[in-house]
């Protein structure tokens, strides 16, 4: 059973903190075009000026420009607390100094580092980069490879007026990318970088790592953060919590490859350094639902996080811990956003695609958070959120780890060999069975087609689990089927997906199937109706008690599974 983080108890007086009266926020648009995926923000604050840059594709994509279409950066400037911006082409755009926009060290060095992202690979480097087990990405909508595999520092000993530059590249790592977290800078000049990636092609689970530096940048180390081969940590954020004490909070999802309990998927995993860095506590889920995670320390000391909220209600929040990161107070989490897929505005396709959120605190005390967010028109587009440090949100929504419904692993499982149309379901898009035939050859799954278009779908398969010694329904991961292709899944129909050879299994014993999307590629081809995701979210299913979708499990419109010991002649007929 996962470790819980107890809410916080030691709540500081509002009024000694120089908040507001009253409750306040506002929200705002910075940039918004139509014509532009606009995503992925960074904030910079001097005390009196904030700065805001960005990037955008004309194709809705991760890989910026390598994907195709155009691409581009924007940088904008707001002199009275985000009210208003100027573009970095308008007139009384100012730009943002070096000294802000890198970390300075006690004795003026400035230092920059982080992940280089993506980059090209020539068609002469594929068998070198491949020999040294790089992860290689070809994507389909420009024919380009790309890999990102690679860090940088920089420093200046001048305040920025010329600066030594450094590749850091670390044998043994396939993959290493930056997040939406920079650098930081603790009391005795030690640099944090966090980082993320793969060991190697394939591999189960997810790395974390963060670069570290204490020789004010001169030399770097990939020192390991988190890693246990069954969770998808990611994308994290870090923050000096005083002294040599440093809190991470990881993101945990984006994949589909590893044995992990599903309920686990979503919320934030803590880790903490009492060594500035240098060694890491075991991982330990938070109470906290949300990603990918910012983090900040306010001027009382208190710890901010910042992170997307990718389910309904769709939007941003964020929560404070005031002991240093040891608890959070997770049930007066604050809602900033819940305006997002599909509660917004306008009609027409829409994806859950937001979040990446970044905080700071304001001379007056308030807060400014930036983020990119997709409403119901579908333009992803540059908003933030300036509220008071008393501001909670909606008062009817549920918090925290009480807003997730746990899987109920006393719901009886189904006998569905052979049998057709919908079943019920135990969570999201599982199914439990116990079959009647030694052996499983093929999973019938009828796609619903009553929802909108999520053009980040991208083809299907089904996983055979068996839940553990101890009744955890998301227990091992005996076999996947075979990948169905966009082109191949039959939206508001049945779709067979066959295992080769047919998986043994013990008849009489549970067992439990999942949907799954396939990878995320950046390909125009998509499947339209009854699907939602980026990465994993998958199809529609539940209720209220279901947080993947929103038909009950009794629904004749929700998906359906069947499962089948021997191919059948023919699926099974539509229930509708």
């Amino acid at each position: 059973m996962a470790l819980r983080l107890l809410p916080c108890l030691a709540i500081p007086c509002l009024a000694a903190l120089g908040v507001l009266a009253q409750p306040t926020k506002e929200d705002l648009v910075i940039f918004r075009d139509p014509g532009k995926y606009s995503a992925f923000p960074s904030l910079h604050y001097d005390g009196e000026r904030l700065w805001v840059s960005f990037g955008w594709n004309t194709t809705r994509s991760h890989y910026g420009g390598h994907a195709g279409g155009e691409s581009g950066h924007y940088r904008f400037v707001s002199l009275d607390h985000g009210r208003h911006w100027i573009r970095e082409d308008q007139e009384g755009y100012v730009g943002v100094p070096v000294k802000v926009s890198s970390l300075k060290l006690s004795d003026g060095t400035l230092v920059s580092a982080g992940a280089r992202g993506w980059e090209e690979v020539k068609p002469q480097q594929i068998e070198e980069f491949r020999a040294k087990g790089l992860v290689l990405r070809e994507l389909k909508s420009s024919g380009k490879i790309v890999a990102c595999y690679r860090a940088y520092a920089r420093i200046s000993k001048d305040g920025g007026k010329t600066w030594e530059s450094k590749d850091l590249v670390f044998p043994g790592i396939a993959l290493l990318h930056g997040g939406p977290a920079g650098a930081i800078v603790l009391p005795d000049d030690t640099v944090l970088v966090p980082v993320y990636g793969c060991a190697r092609e394939g591999q189960t689970g997810g790395n974390t790592w963060c670069l570290r530096s204490t020789d004010r940048g001169q030399t770097w180390e990939l020192v390991p953060v988190a890693y246990d081969g069954k969770h998808p940590f990611t994308e994290w954020g870090v923050v000096g919590a005083g002294g040599r004490r440093v809190v991470g909070l990881l993101r945990c999802e984006g994949s589909d490859k590893i044995n992990c309990p599903l309920y686990d998927i979503g919320f934030l995993y803590q880790v903490t350094s009492e060594d500035g860095g240098k060694t890491w506590s075991e991982p330990v889920r938070t109470p906290m639902w949300g990603y990918p995670p910012t983090l900040i320390r306010l001027r009382d000391g208190a710890l901010l996080a910042s992170y997307g909220y990718r389910r309904p209600p769709y939007g941003i929040r964020a929560c404070f811990s005031y002991d240093g990161g040891r608890t959070w107070d997770w049930q007066k989490e604050v809602i900033l956003r819940t305006d997002a897929l599909p509660e917004g505005p306008g009609k027409g396709a829409s994806i859950g695609d937001l979040g990446y959120p970044h905080s700071v605190e304001l001379k007056d005390g308030r807060i400014f958070t930036v983020y990119y967010i997709t409403l119901g028109d579908a333009v992803t587009h540059i908003a933030a959120s300036l509220w008071s440090r008393d501001y909670l949100g909606p008062a009817d929504l549920p918090r925290g780890e009480a807003a997730v419904p746990a899987p109920n692993p006393q719901l009886p499982p189904q006998h569905i060999i052979g049998e057709q149309g919908a079943v019920e379901l135990i969570f999201g898009v599982t199914q439990s069975f116990i079959p009647t035939e030694p052996t499983v050859a093929a999973v019938a799954v009828r796609v619903a087609a009553e929802s909108s278009e999520y053009p980040h779908t991208y083809g299907l398969f089904v996983v055979l689990r068996q839940p553990d010694a101890e009744g955890n329904w998301w227990g091992e991961w005996i076999a996947k089927s075979e990948e169905l292709s966009p082109d191949q899944v039959k939206i508001g129909g049945w779709n067979l997906f066959r295992f080769d050879p047919p998986v043994t299994v013990t008849p009489g014993e549970t067992y439990v199937l999942t949907v799954y999307n396939a990878d995320y590629q950046p390909n125009p081809v998509r499947l339209k109706d009854g699907l939602e995701g980026d990465h994993r979210w998958i199809l529609n299913a539940g209720g209220p008690d279901y947080p993947n979708g929103s038909l009950s499990p009794n629904d004749p419109r929700d998906l359906g599974f069947a499962v089948y010991g021997t191919l059948p002649d023919r699926l099974p007929e539509d229930p509708r």
